[in-house]
């Protein structure tokens, strides 16, 4: 073959990659072989590779139309993130008191006030609302704090003891110590009045707690029995439980001594009789 014809023969067209689209070949307008072979640019090809090592700040897009013989070539930039460094924010969430916080601030709120409905407790206070109202379903189990109708009423006010403030407000510590004083001389009064009932020829056990209120309260009959036998036999229990300490004590000491004269008397005894035994045998010896 000439030279001449070696240059007029098509370059054979390259292989596609798999990852393009389909092509419909079914499609009349779809380009035949010459002419794919015309549009064809090795020259293109080469520019494409050094595109890709270059690694372009924008992408490129290619929709290919099989209406149309030529490619769209569509740049898109990319997206810019601008980084900014900020400070420290402050935190400014409110930082969670504990509850025995939370009840002493409430009752102090209370103390002063007398009355106080629960939105104003909670506004004033800056406690959670959840936290106010479980701190105040608790003291509502004391004899400190009262809520007249049902608890979720929310019109009806807490009232701390007789509904009126305090001149001065009390620490719960002595409230505590108050509390723990007074329970302990109601069992000793209850003690005191089961005795008193058992003596009386009563069988039945005290069932009922009796404070000085209700010791008050009682018949005439019931205070001049008592009062007899106050004058007679009737002691402090406590006083009872000394006193039996003091005669066993003194029982012990008593005991002692009866046996150390008991031991000291056989001693000189044993004394005695030896000396004796002496002297008999002395004369014997003359």
């Amino acid at each position: 073959m000439d030279p001449n014809q070696q240059s007029e023969i098509p370059l054979k067209r390259p292989r596609r990659s798999r990852r393009k689209a389909k092509i419909d070949f079914k499609d009349p307008d779809f380009l035949t072989d010459e002419e794919d072979d015309e549009a064809y640019d090795p020259n293109n090809k080469m520019e494409e590779i050094t595109q890709v090592f270059e690694k372009p700040k924008t992408r490129t897009r290619r929709t290919r139309n099989s209406t149309q013989k030529t490619q769209n070539i569509q740049k898109v930039p990319k997206k810019t993130t601008n980084t900014t460094i900020s400070g420290t924010k402050k935190n400014t969430k409110i930082k969670k008191e504990s509850i025995e916080h939370c009840t002493i601030r409430i009752l102090r709120l209370l103390q002063k006030r007398g009355k106080m409905v629960f939105k104003d407790i909670f506004t004033e206070l800056g406690i959670g609302y959840r936290r106010a109202y479980d701190i105040l379903n608790v003291l509502l189990t004391t004899p400190l704090v009262h809520k007249p109708g049902k608890k979720r009423e929310s019109k009806m006010p807490y009232i701390y003891l007789d509904g009126e403030p305090l001149p001065e407000v009390v620490d719960v510590v002595n409230i505590l110590e108050q509390i723990e004083y007074e329970e302990s001389q109601i069992n000793v009064l209850t003690n005191y009045v089961n005795r008193l009932e058992e003596e009386l020829g009563k069988n039945e056990p005290c069932k009922e707690t009796f404070t000085l209120i209700d010791l008050e309260n009682l018949d005439e009959e019931t205070t001049r029995e008592y009062s007899k036998i106050e004058k007679t036999d009737a002691l402090d229990p406590i006083v009872e439980y000394h006193r039996e300490i003091v005669w066993n004590e003194l029982f012990v000491f008593l005991t002692l001594i009866a046996i150390l004269f008991i031991i000291g008397f056989f001693v000189v005894a044993c004394k005695n009789q030896s000396e004796s035994y002496k002297n008999k045998l002395v004369p014997a010896s003359n």
